[in-house]
């Protein structure tokens, strides 16, 4: 149940920093919204370092506290084995789905300090990005294509 409140609290936080929108195209041609992109992206990397800790405190808490129940240390075995099964696996996705967000965060930067040096060079037009320069637009593709690789 923690597990799920944990999940539920970051999710929430998470979802505010745009993170799926901070690669928009019409964000990636300004100033303004490139280091608001940026801002966002340090956000979800703060909120992802705040987690793990979190989650790793819970498991520890956990088999303390199941170990405090005042029960027979045979059905405590019992219980402590169904649940610590249940438990590693819902911890190793949490740290799995950590991982890739982390990938995920420092390929949007990457894509995000392309794009800042490109300011100008870079066009929104007819719902497309135009580059005026083919090396970074080549280095803009390897960037997404990584970035979809890693989703």
């Amino acid at each position: 149940k923690k597990m799920n409140q944990i999940e539920s609290k970051f999710s929430q936080e998470f979802q505010r920093t745009d993170f799926n929108k901070i690669l928009d195209p019409q964000n990636l041609v300004s100033r303004t919204a490139l280091e608001q992109a940026q801002l966002n992206l340090l956000t979800a990397e703060s909120i992802i370092d705040q987690r793990a800790p979190l989650i790793e405190k819970l498991q520890k808490n956990y088999f303390e506290d199941l170990n405090n129940i005042p029960m027979p240390a045979n059905e405590k075995q019992l219980m402590r084995a169904q649940n610590e099964r249940e438990a590693m696996i819902s911890i190793e996705n949490s740290m799995k789905l950590m991982e890739l967000t982390g990938k995920s965060i420092e390929l949007r930067k990457q894509l995000l300090n392309l794009c800042q040096e490109n300011l100008g060079k870079i066009k929104f037009e007819n719902q497309k990005l135009i580059f005026a320069d083919e090396v970074a637009l080549s280095r803009y593709n390897q960037l997404v294509a990584q970035l979809n690789q890693n989703l």
